[in-house]
């Protein structure tokens, strides 16, 4: 066809002239940070449309070659980043309690068997009574006394898993370590609420005083691996918080006086790990273990054209969470993207750190009540010895932990014997008495 034919009136010569110019700028977009990436995206957008198509999987060669990139890419990018480093413990395998809970929860999901773990409903009376028991009938504690008796072997199983003295996940594939059982944690942890608070009902201190530190070891298991993700820690500081508040609100009140150790229940209190230190930990492990597995799936088959600039994109956004800065100012973004990246690979830079302050919000709201309820009893254990607590020297009081972040401090209201933090700082704020 002549090109005389094909320019002969203007609105053909227009057309031509447009789709001319639409080709040109999409070749210069290809390399602009805003359109970077955009032949390649839709090319693979089409082979997945293709009915021919099949994405590949964890076992597939397309896998093993950007297994490879990363396993290159690793040591270089902890260079760059050393606070993401990890440092393995030595546990061996018959005192590491995260690996009794790991191997627990794939028998159970391979069982399909959970009905004989979740606590009937009507035990929730039980388990959330405060101050005395006088509303809780001797039926309902007899049903509830059958009930642990019928599983005793479960019972029995989370005592010893919650006893074992360690945690770690080294040499354990990070596949394993990702799927996490929210289910399972809830469940024991009711079952093992519900035995301590029985056995306290029967003035058996002791007895309760073990179950208890039984089911505080199951929030450590969660929680001081040396990779604990989002997940890990949530369900590890809902243990924790849970089994303070069951401590101080309900077994403690609940025995008689002369048979309440506080030096010995203060020990179950405690949480060492600052609110920072373990922030980072927590970081450090949601990179370490979602790099291996839901990154290293997401780059597979989204087939993205940098997928290493996209690697360091979503590593310079956990890296930013990491720093001391994120604490120190509200409105700490971290670092912007690198220029190189793909319009989609900024995106995902972007979405590595969505709702991060939400979250980090909540974790500062019960990382301060776990605080408060250590002070609390620290304090009510200060009373048992016969302190005056409204005389508490200068030493004793600055020996309190009320100390969250540098511009963060629990006070005291010896009046109202209370402990409160300050609403300016923390959301939703709780007030726990002594």
């Amino acid at each position: 066809m002549k090109l005389n034919s094909i320019v002969k009136t203007p609105t053909r010569l227009a057309l031509l002239c447009l789709a001319g110019g639409l080709i040109i700028l999409g070749i210069l977009a290809e390399n602009l940070p805003w359109g970077r990436g955009w032949l390649h995206d839709f090319t693979h957008y089409l082979k997945q449309k293709s009915t021919s198509y099949t994405p590949p999987d964890e076992n597939s060669p397309e896998m093993a070659a950007l297994q490879k990139k990363i396993d290159a890419w690793y040591p270089q990018i902890l260079e760059r980043y050393p606070r993401l480093k990890v440092e393995y413990k030595n546990v061996p395998d018959d005192q590491n309690g995260f690996l009794e809970i790991l191997e627990w929860q794939e028998e159970v999901i391979g069982q399909d068997r959970w009905e004989p773990m979740a606590l009937p409903s009507k035990f929730d009376k039980i388990l959330t009574l405060e101050n005395g028991n006088a509303l809780i009938s001797n039926e309902l504690i007899a049903e509830a006394q059958e009930h642990l008796k019928k599983h005793q072997n479960l019972l029995a199983r989370a005592i010893k898993i919650g006893l074992l003295p360690e945690q770690s996940i080294a040499g354990v594939s990070p596949n394993r370590i990702l799927p996490l059982s929210l289910a399972l944690g809830k469940n024991i942890t009711d079952l093992l609420k519900l035995n301590a608070l029985l056995e306290a009902h029967n003035n058996k201190s002791d007895a309760a005083y073990t179950t208890m530190k039984a089911m505080r070891g199951w929030a450590l298991h969660y929680l001081n691996i040396e990779t604990p993700t989002l997940l890990h820690s949530t369900l590890g500081i809902a243990i924790l918080l849970n089994n303070q508040s069951t401590i101080h609100s309900q077994i403690t009140p609940l025995l008689p006086p002369n048979q309440v150790n506080l030096f010995e229940w203060s020990k179950l209190m405690r949480f060492q790990n600052s609110l920072q230190d373990h922030w980072l930990q927590m970081m450090r492990g949601e990179w370490n273990v979602c790099l291996k597995t839901i990154v290293a799936e997401h780059l597979l088959n989204d087939n993205p054209v940098d997928p290493i600039a996209q690697l360091d994109s979503y590593t310079a956004a956990m890296a930013s969470l990491t720093d001391p800065k994120f604490w120190s100012s509200p409105k700490w973004e971290g670092p912007l993207p690198p220029d190189k990246l793909s319009r989609k690979s900024s995106g995902t830079y972007e979405m590595a750190k969505l709702g991060m302050s939400a979250y980090a919000t909540g974790y500062l709201r019960s990382h301060t009540i776990l605080r408060q309820y250590q002070i609390a009893f620290a304090l009510k254990k200060l009373e048992a010895e016969g302190h005056d607590l409204t005389k508490l020297d200068s030493t004793t009081l600055d020996s309190l932990p009320t100390q969250i972040l540098p511009d963060l401090r629990l006070t005291i209201d010896f009046k109202q014997r209370q402990i409160t933090a300050p609403k300016n700082k923390v959301p939703d704020t709780k007030r726990i008495s002594f």
